[in-house]
């Protein structure tokens, strides 16, 4: 249970981490909110994370057999979808802009409904959930294993989320765009990394 949650966690700091509207609200909303601001959006892609991981566990659930009878080709497919989210999120060009503090104090609550909205509106969110809990499958995790793991995921989005608000807040205007464009550069090398290992595990079976 301690390696689900080990990796459940890591797993949920690489999703917090990847650039894409979420990343750049929390930076926009973190400079004049601070830690505030990270609590309200975290706290609405929480609730939308957790929709997707219900959707995940009932199409898993409902493909069990399905899954099980076909364990290489889910690690395959499964790493060629992480592999190209990597690589897609590497080769995007995406400039590195300059962040400028609001004047006024957002509203918590319409920042959980922006949090929720940026985060359900992407559908590469809910095929990233289905395709980690179709690897659990595979590896044969025990459901509480599978909910250690999926629980430390979204503590670890939340825990990354408010600390990039709080970061903001801290930094101000000092934030540098293209300090935050390399360690998204870093990230989706280790997804891609970890693409490519679930790829060539699946390869392996098939010769073992």
């Amino acid at each position: 249970m301690f390696e689900a949650f080990g990796l459940g966690f890591s797993y949920g700091i690489g999703l917090s981490l990847m650039l894409g509207t979420v990343f750049f609200a929390l930076i926009k909303f973190g400079l004049s909110n601070g830690y505030k601001a990270g609590l309200a959006i975290a706290a609405g892609v929480i609730a939308s994370d957790l929709l997707f991981i219900l959707l995940a566990f009932w199409f898993t659930n409902r493909s069990n057999e399905l899954i099980q009878a076909n364990q290489q080709w889910v690690l395959l497919f499964g790493g060629i979808f992480i592999l190209l989210f990597g690589l897609i999120g590497f080769f995007t060009r995406i400039e590195p802009k300059e962040y400028k503090a609001s004047s006024h104090q957002a509203n918590l609550l319409k920042l959980v409904a922006l949090g929720f909205t940026l985060n359900v509106t992407n559908p590469v969110n809910f095929f990233a959930w289905v395709a980690i809990q179709s690897i659990l499958v595979t590896k044969a995790y025990s459901d509480v294993m599978q909910i250690s793991f999926l629980m430390a995921s979204l503590m670890a989005i939340g825990m990354v989320e408010v600390s990039i608000a709080s970061i903001s807040k801290k930094a101000g205007t000092k934030i540098n765009g293209s300090l935050i464009y390399n360690i998204n550069k870093g990230i989706q090398v280790l997804f891609a990394l970890i693409g490519l290992y679930l790829i060539v595990t699946a390869i392996l079976h098939w010769y073992t």
